[in-house]
């Protein structure tokens, strides 16, 4: 391990010196265009490999991205370790946005406040790799067929270290790369001072971990239960958010508005996706195929493709998902810090916030009556293949006895979360079509399918009708 620990200094440390010296070689003797076809497209083929290979990652154990024990979180004094991997995850973002944007401001941030940050944490190691080999840390490596062998090697130093080279090399070849090709446009002129500000301090908020707030505050005496005070300020601050976002972007130019929600939409994605190494065990269950996860994956797709049909699919069905499940609150009852509370916080309120700015924004064009179609098609699809896929590996869980197996999807396979949820639902389970050891519900679950379709029209309609007033009210003002 001190061999492993000297090597990386040493490579790591020539990889930026020698990126840089590269880089101002050329720029300094050669002349050369940073800003060329050319060099646009490796920044965008690395910048590519690193998103790709970050998200890989986050099915790798981390022993600091799990939920800890309050007693834990008192006797430990993590402030640097999490300050550093929050800061981090900004950059994260910002490199990932710079291959779907064009902003002079998110330039400004990669070049004063993530090339800082990255080379922070790349000098980090110490702590950063601790963290990656605890054996306390979840991944892939707490699937139970997985050999003792392979969980071994996922917490393995040598095989850690190397993965966390190759992201912190490119990760500082990127920002590298992308500080000399805007080298001439990072000059501040004085009203850009503040705006700097505010854009890196927006990206600093959107990319909060699901675990960083548990290791400043604990989980706090803020229980997060249905209906309690903490619940209710949750509900108020998203709908302030939505509110303050619509107004500070709504004159901005288009180009901004989108920034912003590929922004959102790429922090939900990974905010999402650090339940794999969150969860104590990855089974079936933690397959993306609750609507909320589905959208966490799909919204940055319909945004950089502007897939008007999955739009109206997230709009009506993913909205109507999130909105129940804020209400209902499948949680714990533990302090509102705590990591499973702040995950699923962050999940459901982007999960809403999201399509509902691509309306008021304006990014895809404001919903008419053809399309319900696409909303009733697509929960239609979904609907019936989690339907099948969950009786089939309920059916498998109850054949074999083994857990791993069982789902809830749509919460209309598991009589105890249900009635925990809604008393009078559980007993609907009782009414059942066996066949071996594979079940169907009819009654729960045919009004499942009946009653969120029936909310999912009335959102449409009322969606559609707010949608006919502010047209109406726009072509009056153009009368006047």
């Amino acid at each position: 391990f001190l061999l492993m620990r000297i090597a990386y200094f040493i490579i790591m440390s020539l990889i930026i010196l020698v990126g840089t010296g590269l880089l101002l070689f050329f720029k300094l003797y050669k002349k050369y265009d940073y800003n060329n076809e050319n060099f646009s497209k490796v920044i965008k083929i690395l910048s590519i490999i690193f998103f790709v290979l970050t998200f890989l990652h986050l099915f790798l154990p981390d022993g600091f991205s799990i939920e800890r024990s309050e007693e834990y979180l008192a006797s430990v004094n993590k402030v640097y370790e999490n300050t550093i991997r929050w800061f981090n995850m900004s950059s994260v973002i910002i490199i990932v946005l710079s291959i779907f944007c064009n902003n002079k401001y998110i330039s400004k941030v990669a070049a004063y406040f993530c090339i800082p940050v990255t080379l922070i944490y790349i000098f980090s190691y110490d702590a950063i790799i601790a963290s990656l080999t605890d054996p306390l840390g979840h991944g892939v490596n707490s699937i139970r067929f997985a050999s003792e062998a392979f969980k071994a090697f996922m917490t393995n130093d040598i095989f850690r270290s190397i993965i966390l080279m190759i992201l912190n090399s490119l990760q500082i070849l990127i920002l590298l790369g992308l500080l000399f090709k805007n080298l001439g446009d990072l000059k501040f002129e004085k009203s850009e001072i503040l705006n700097f500000i505010l854009v890196t301090l927006g990206i600093i908020c959107i990319s909060l971990n699901s675990y960083t707030p548990q290791y400043y505050f604990g989980y706090t005496n803020l229980i997060f239960k249905r209906f309690s005070l903490s619940h209710l300020l949750v509900i108020l601050f998203m709908i302030a958010e939505i509110i303050a976002l619509y107004f500070i972007f709504r004159n901005k130019s288009e180009e901004t508005k989108h920034t912003l929600l590929i922004a959102l939409s790429i922090s939900l994605l990974f905010q999402f996706s650090q339940v794999y190494t969150g969860t104590n065990e990855l089974k079936m269950q933690k397959l993306p195929l609750q609507l909320c996860n589905i959208s966490s994956y799909l919204m940055l797709y319909t945004l950089v493709k502007r897939n008007e049909k999955l739009f109206h699919f997230a709009i009506v069905v993913n909205v109507v998902g999130a909105l129940i499940a804020m209400i209902m609150l499948d949680v714990n009852k533990v302090g509102i810090c705590s990591y499973w509370n702040i995950h699923y916080i962050l999940e459901h309120t982007k999960v809403i916030i999201i399509p509902i700015l691509c309306l008021l924004l304006k990014e895809f064009k404001p919903l008419e009556f053809k399309d319900f179609k696409h909303f009733i098609i697509g929960f239609s699809v979904y609907y019936g293949f989690v339907l099948i896929l969950g009786t089939i590996l309920n059916g498998i869980a109850r054949k074999f006895d083994n857990s791993y197996f069982s789902v809830n999807f749509l919460f209309m396979f598991d009589q105890d979360v249900a009635r925990g949820l809604l008393p009078f639902a559980g007993d609907l389970f009782d009414i059942k079509i066996k066949m071996g050891s594979f079940e169907l519900y009819p009654v729960i679950q045919i009004l499942i399918f009946i009653i969120f379709n029936v909310i999912c029209f009335a959102v449409f309609f009322i969606i559609l009708g707010c949608g006919k007033i502010k047209i109406k009210q726009n072509k009056e003002l153009v009368a006047q």
